[in-house]
C-alpha cells in the first residue's frame, strides 16, 4: 500500500508538472492572440484538470492507508517512509500552489485582452454617452 500510494504520489506531481507547462503554453499562447492554438491548449488543459480531479479521492483514500500503514512499520523504517511520503506531498503541494498562481496570471491577462477587444469594437461607453 506504501508503494503504491508513493507511485501515485508520483505520478500526481508529475501531473502538474505537465499542467504547469501546459499553463505557461496558454500564456504565450494568449500573449500572441492565437485563438486556434489558445481554444486547443485550453481544451487539454480542462481535460488534465478534470483527470487529476477524478484521481483525488482515489489519492487521499491510498495514502490516508499509507499512513495507517506506516504507524504500524518499525520506528526507523517508519520515520523513512514518513519522510517519503512528506516530500512527495510537498512538491504536490508547491506545484499547486504554482498552478493556481499561472491560473491566475493567465485569466488577468485574458481578462485584459477582452476589455481591450471590447473597448476597440464597442468604444468607451462613456466617450459616446450622451450628455
Amino acid at each position: 500500500m506504501l508503494k503504491r500510494a508513493l507511485e501515485d504520489l508520483d505520478s500526481e506531481v508529475n501531473a502538474y508538472r505537465k499542467l504547469s507547462g501546459m499553463l505557461d503554453e496558454q500564456f504565450q499562447t494568449a500573449r500572441q492572440l492565437d485563438t486556434a492554438s489558445l481554444a486547443r491548449v485550453s481544451d487539454a488543459i480542462a481535460r488534465e484538470v478534470s483527470r487529476l480531479e477524478r484521481g483525488q479521492r482515489d489519492l487521499s483514500q491510498r495514502l490516508a492507508a499509507a499512513n495507517a500503514q506506516v504507524r504500524r512499520l518499525p520506528a526507523a523504517r517508519s520515520r523513512l517512509a514518513q519522510l517519503a511520503l512528506e516530500k512527495r506531498c510537498a512538491e504536490l503541494k508547491r506545484l499547486a500552489t504554482q498552478c493556481k498562481a499561472l491560473t491566475l496570471r493567465n485569466g488577468q491577462l485574458l481578462a485584459c485582452q477582452h476589455d481591450t477587444m471590447q473597448r476597440l469594437l464597442l468604444g468607451e461607453r462613456h466617450t459616446y454617452a450622451p450628455g
